[in-house]
């Protein structure tokens, strides 16, 4: 029977042509997946080469063993070193000692309004803490409340980024500014994430009263490179004196600025401090690292009634019972500040008037007084009878005699009191002046100043890290 023919052919022809057809269909597909793996590799050696050279940074001057760095708690974690020449240049990339967690912490207290009845709270977080609150509630006895008990206030929040910190580049950082506070009266407060093991421990801070009979508050100049001899002068100063109102730190309170790390470093070496006592921040050359002040404008919240024209939070003003206190900016304009620095001195009632700002106008070194705030500032001080000048800048204490028109005067309450002082360990050298009362060097120090409207006294004392008073003075009016 005839009929059609099927013919078989090897399998030897057929599995080539099987094999084009499929790679000739998918040809495309499998050119992107490789591509793709590539640049996964490439992204992978790139992570590592950074991090390499981040690590040779961090351990640059601890070459060819392992390092160990401290974190907070006490956590410690080996980080291998790799080996670098002593003439290679090293890195920008650091590394926090301080990194943060999912717990709040690094917190401190400022004011954005009026301290009888207001109280601003700052604090850290990881970024990936979602549910961030404050609870507080006036105290009452020695009772501890139930934080869950208590209303939740949900920060405003925001993300502060240094991209060259290795081991915390992102955190959270929150601020919530309590209002309608009783004048004179003593508040506890916690933060937490809302779960019943996610809040810190109650903390308390006292609202300012309308007219107390005395208060009294600590003035620091620079801690810049702040480290145990700073955390040491800082926390004796409260257990010394747990009574005072506040503390002002006249400037220069990091080395660098803009560089996160450092701003850790001095939060949680003050934990118990600036977390109880409200910090009055003044704006030194060192906090505008690249230029411009970012990092402290972003972490405190402050009054925002400063000079027309002028970036807000960098001058301000506020009023403690019976004295006037002005932070003034010294790292910009003089001149442009002038007319609201007369503007307040002018039309306020208070009895005592303190300036702070971080440029001296008398140096404690040769060559550095500030002719500009002694043409500008100085007169009004003169004019409105400001009774202290409380500076930074110089490393070495000073104060110098009561001083109008540039001139030694008789008696305190007829002239103008500078001084200047150090807190952290940066020393410099001291030159004689004629104008000088006190000067001391390699000594860092913390002043107490304590304001009496009983008896119309102005109390000052310098004491150093062990306690020691250094210097003393009273002005009365």
């Amino acid at each position: 029977m005839n009929g059609p023919k099927t013919f078989y052919a090897p399998a030897s022809r057929i599995m080539p042509c099987l094999l084009f057809q499929f790679f000739h269909r998918n040809i495309r597909h499998y050119l992107k997946m490789i591509t793709l793996v590539l640049r996964i590799f490439g992204m992978l050696f790139a992570q590592l080469a950074l991090v390499q050279a981040a690590t040779n940074n961090v351990i640059a001057n601890n070459r060819d063993f392992l390092t160990k760095i401290t974190a907070e708690k006490g956590v410690s974690t080996l980080v291998p070193v790799f080996s670098v020449p002593q003439n290679q240049k090293v890195s920008a990339y650091r590394s926090t000692a301080y990194p943060s967690s999912n717990q709040a912490d690094s917190a401190v207290l400022t004011w954005s309004g009026d301290p009888c009845t207001t109280q601003a709270v700052q604090w850290r977080t990881q970024t990936n803490s979602i549910r961030n609150y404050l609870v507080y509630t006036r105290k009452q006895g020695t009772s501890t409340p139930n934080p869950e008990t208590l209303n939740k206030i949900i920060p405003q929040s925001k993300l502060l980024v240094d991209k060259k910190l290795i081991n915390d580049p992102i955190v959270s950082w929150h601020t919530v500014e309590l209002t309608g506070l009783t004048p004179g009266a003593t508040y506890l407060y916690a933060l937490g994430n809302g779960s019943p093991n996610g809040w810190t421990d109650f903390r308390e801070f006292t609202t300012s009263q309308n007219n107390p009979e005395s208060f009294s508050f600590v003035y620091m100049g620079d801690a810049q490179k702040s480290g145990t001899n700073w955390t040491k002068l800082v926390q004796n100063s409260i257990q010394q004196h747990p009574k005072v109102s506040f503390y002002i730190m006249t400037g220069d309170l990091v080395n660098r600025g803009n560089e996160r790390n450092e701003w850790d470093s001095l939060f949680l070496q003050a934990k118990g401090v600036f977390d109880q006592k409200p910090l009055v921040p003044v704006i030194g050359n060192h906090e505008c690292q690249n230029g411009h002040p970012t990092l402290y404008l972003e972490q405190f919240a402050l009054p925002r009634n400063g000079p027309n024209g002028m970036e807000p939070e960098r001058a301000y003003a506020f009023e403690y019972g019976n004295a006037l206190f002005i932070v003034l900016d010294s790292t910009k304009n003089s001149i442009s500040q002038v007319k609201w620095l007369e503007e307040q001195l002018s039309k306020t009632k208070a009895k005592w008037k303190f300036v702070a700002c971080h440029h001296p106008a008398y140096s404690s070194a040769l060559g550095r007084n500030n002719a500009i705030i002694q043409r500008w500032w100085c007169p009004l001080f003169d004019k409105y009878q400001v009774d202290v000048v409380l500076q930074g800048h110089d490393h070495a204490y000073l104060r110098t005699y009561p001083l109008k028109k540039h001139a030694i005067v008789g008696r305190a309450s007829k002239g103008t009191t500078y001084i200047i002082s150090v807190s952290g360990p940066k020393m410099y050298k001291q030159f004689a002046n004629k104008r000088t009362a006190v000067g001391i060097t390699n000594v860092s120090t913390y002043q107490v100043l304590e304001v009496q409207n009983k008896g119309n006294r102005l109390l000052y004392h310098a004491f150093d890290s062990e306690g020691k008073q250094r210097d003393r003075f009273v002005i009365e009016k």
